[in-house]
This record gives C-alpha cells, structure tokens and sequence, in this order.
C-alpha cells in the first residue's frame, strides 16, 4: 500500500499486478480497504 501517492488517490499491489490506484475519498483508511481486497480474493476462491 502507498497511501501517499497523490492527493485524491493511493496505490497498492496484489501478487505479481502493481500500482493498483484507489480512491481516497471511498477507502480514506488504507488498512480497510486492505481487509476489504483480502476478503473478496478469498470468496472469489471458495
């Protein structure tokens, strides 16, 4: 996670895929939107 990338938007990585962007006006918290990510990449699994 790079919450620090620009004002209005951050960047975090999955696996090999990098510098996903995200808005910081929806996930204001990085560590939620972390849970959030990991939650959803482990129903898509099951």
């Amino acid at each position: 996670m790079n919450p620090g990338y620009k004002a209005r938007t951050g960047t975090f990585t999955i696996g090999p895929r990098r510098n996903w962007l995200y808005t910081k006006s929806l996930f204001p918290e990085p560590d939620y939107l972390e849970t959030v990510v990991k939650k959803l990449l482990e129903n898509a699994s099951s």
